[in-house]
């Protein structure tokens, strides 16, 4: 996955005989670690919660590492890694990476809401695919421990989603703030 042009991913994904799903969700939560490094970047220099800003800038590096060793793990026979543990990995991920964009959210200024909410979006969309790979695949819910684990993955959709609104928020402000003025 890590020497792959986006052209080649694209093409590995689009084949109905590769598997490629947790390749794609692996590097939607990438993207939204890379996306979160970026606001914190951006907020170092705007805000009195530097030494936060920097944390956190070194912990969605990390997260994005992680990202792409799952999307490694994912291309990998599922029954070598285990059914659900790939899924599972991803989401899990997905959701250290809304509540990482919810710590950079708090301590930033308005001005980096929309990488955090591109981010927060993309981490949503890394772990609703993998809760949908999950209850597509077993008929039961994977078990009474997948399904604990995904729950507890799942409770990050609503701060994703606050995050997000919250972008959309700033926004309409900022530009009822032009019409007023302008």
């Amino acid at each position: 996955m890590r020497e792959q042009t986006i052209g080649e991913h694209l093409d590995r994904l689009a084949d109905p005989d590769v598997a490629g799903w947790g390749a794609a969700a692996a590097l939607q939560a990438a993207q939204a670690a890379a996306l979160i490094e970026r606001a914190a970047a951006l907020a170092l220099h705007t805000t009195d919660a530097e030494e936060t800003m920097r944390a956190a800038r070194a912990e969605a590096g990390r997260m994005r590492e992680r990202a792409m060793r799952v999307g490694l793990a994912a291309g990998v026979d599922s029954v070598a890694v285990g059914e659900a543990e790939v899924p599972l990995r991803i989401a899990a991920l997905a959701a250290d990476l809304i509540g990482l964009a919810r710590t950079v959210r708090d301590g930033a200024d308005e001005d980096v809401l929309p990488c955090l909410a591109a981010a927060a979006a993309g981490a949503r969309a890394a772990l609703e695919a993998s809760a949908a790979w999950l209850s597509s695949h077993f008929a039961d819910g994977g078990g009474r421990d997948v399904r604990l684990r995904l729950a507890r993955h799942l409770s990050a959709v609503a701060d994703a989603e606050e995050i997000v609104d919250r972008s959309r928020s700033a926004l309409v402000n900022v530009r009822g703030l032009k019409r007023r003025l302008g």
